[in-house]
């Protein structure tokens, strides 16, 4: 792929949204879809390659057209609501196992995501208590686990991608709602 002409165009062409006024969004998404390098400073501090975006304001229809086509080519994305999105469903849930009679641990969607990419839609309708498990996943890129005698580290090396109606006129209002900040996010 790289080596062909016009690379930029033919990944645009991959988002299939004709306005020009979102080439820069195109190009935005087009950065956090390839990555940055995982740098490793020294033996126990590491600067990660993932890229966070919180894009505030976009109409309904764009929405829902951005992420049918994201999905289309990314084989490890997943795409949540935040309607109907809870702290198990995007760590993890033990759950009891008859066949086995034992406690097994049932993914969630961070970890089903791992080195890929998760889509927020309607992010500002996720609760601020499962917000909560956000900054450890997107900063520490592992969830730690200690439920029902089970105890463990799991990685989760994603991209988010969150996506909200709301267009405040102050970005200010989304700290005092309680959002997470993953601009600021390093």
């Amino acid at each position: 792929i790289r080596s062909k002409k016009n690379l930029f165009k033919i990944l645009f062409s991959y988002f299939e949204i004709e306005n020009e006024q979102f080439d820069q969004l195109k190009i935005s998404l087009l950065l956090m879809l390839l990555g940055g390098v995982e740098k490793i400073l020294n033996s126990k501090e590491m600067i990660r390659g993932n890229i966070n975006m919180l894009i505030k304001g976009f109409s309904r229809s764009h929405k829902t057209q951005l992420f049918k086509n994201l999905l289309k080519f990314l084989p490890r994305s997943i795409f949540l609501n935040g309607n109907s999105t809870s702290k198990a469903g995007l760590v993890a849930s033990v759950l009891w196992d008859h066949r086995s009679s034992c406690f097994c641990i049932e993914a969630g969607a961070f970890i089903l995501a791992n080195k890929g990419f998760c889509f927020f839609d309607n992010f500002d309708k996720i609760k601020f208590v499962d917000q909560v498990s956000f900054h450890d996943i997107t900063d520490q890129q592992f969830i730690s686990i200690a439920k029902a005698g089970l105890r463990m580290k799991l990685k989760t090396k994603i991209s988010i991608l969150a996506m909200t109606s709301l267009a405040y006129k102050n970005p200010e209002n989304f700290s005092k709602k309680g959002f997470l900040n993953l601009e600021n996010n390093r």
